[in-house]
């Protein structure tokens, strides 16, 4: 079987393609990287009953106002647990 000529349309046609297919996974790195993003994220916070071990409440960060914020932060940080993150759905 002879060699195949590559001719420069060929070559062409090829980097056209490797183009369109880098321009393809740097739009995926960058969906990525925003998903990284820690605002894109959000805390499962488990609250327990002061002196007991039971569970009170299961919250997401956003879910919380303000004052509980700051009380569970200060006044009880032993109360409140961060139990994971995840992934905010958009």
């Amino acid at each position: 079987m002879p060699d195949e000529k590559t001719t420069v349309l060929d070559v062409l046609a090829r980097l056209e393609s490797l183009e369109r297919k880098n321009d393809a996974l740097q739009k995926e790195v960058l969906e990525l990287k925003t998903q990284q993003d820690p605002k894109n994220w959000q805390e499962l916070i488990l609250y327990r009953q002061l002196h007991k071990q039971t569970l009170t409440e299961i919250t997401w960060t956003e879910d919380d106002d303000d004052e509980k914020q700051r009380y569970y932060r200060e006044d009880e940080p032993m109360r409140r647990e961060v139990i994971g993150l995840v992934r905010k759905v958009k």
